[in-house]
């Protein structure tokens, strides 16, 4: 514990963030590595810690990013309330700071969203989804080209059992889909076809239903790329057809 009083010592509120550049390395890595402490006061006080880090040296805590989101990202399902609480502070501060970067290097992100957006904890998840609406809220940002890594995960968070984090995953997947409406040249259709027809198969209504709105838009826009398709596309569509009681068939007829 002494480890991470000593890192909120060493970062005054009124240092510069180019006097505190020169020290980051030192302050972060010791308090990202008390995340992990048995010790949920060690939990928090190392969250408090990295916050008035992050508060002061802005920007330069951007090469710690992934660290940083991957920490926080286990530390959202903390069973301590205090934990939890100055986790959503530290969360909204980093929000802040990305938004705000020119700076923030998204490919190296790529692989750690590829992989976090499978939790399976209700709190991951809709901290995983909280990030991916932010990030597509950057204008600096086109979160279209990474479809293809994280559609398949943002289905599955879909079909969580926790209404709010199920609403607020398919808010994000509207969002997308408004987008490929609007700039058509930028979907990879090939690499999310597959992905859209076999969520058509689930037994969730929501994810089926969204999953065929999904392909319907594909073969308005893209009609050609989406011929070799068609056998699975038949194949996941027509048993919903015959249903009287399906979400799709009654709500939104192909």
């Amino acid at each position: 514990m002494n480890r991470v009083y000593e890192c909120v010592r060493m970062s005054p509120q009124h240092s510069s963030s180019e006097d505190s550049s020169s020290y980051v390395d030192q302050l972060v890595k010791p308090v990202l590595a008390s995340f992990t402490d048995q010790d949920s006061r060690v939990r928090y006080y190392a969250c408090e810690a990295l916050y008035n880090i992050v508060k002061v040296c802005r920007g330069f805590v951007l090469p710690y990013f992934n660290e940083i989101f991957d920490g926080l990202s286990k530390l959202t399902a903390d069973p301590d309330q205090n934990v939890k609480n100055g986790t959503e502070l530290l969360d909204r501060l980093i929000k802040d700071i990305v938004t705000e970067s020119p700076n923030f290097d998204l490919k190296a992100f790529i692989p750690l969203l590829r992989e976090r957006v499978y939790a399976k904890n209700p709190e991951s998840r809709q901290f995983i989804v909280s990030w991916i609406a932010v990030l597509d809220a950057v204008p600096d940002i086109n979160m279209l080209v990474l479809l293809p890594d994280i559609i398949d995960g943002l289905f599955q968070i879909l079909g969580d059992k926790n209404s709010e984090i199920r609403k607020m995953c398919q808010g994000v997947l509207s969002e997308f889909l408004e987008e490929i409406k609007r700039t058509r040249s930028e979907v990879r259709y090939e690499g999310i076809a597959n992905i859209l027809i076999l969520h058509c198969h689930s037994d969730d209504d929501l994810i089926q239903c969204t999953a065929m709105l999904w392909l319907r838009e594909f073969i308005l826009q893209a009609d050609r790329v989406m011929i070799q398709y068609i056998p699975g596309m038949l194949n996941a569509i027509l048993p919903c057809l015959q249903s009287n009681q399906n979400l799709v068939k009654r709500k939104y007829p192909l």
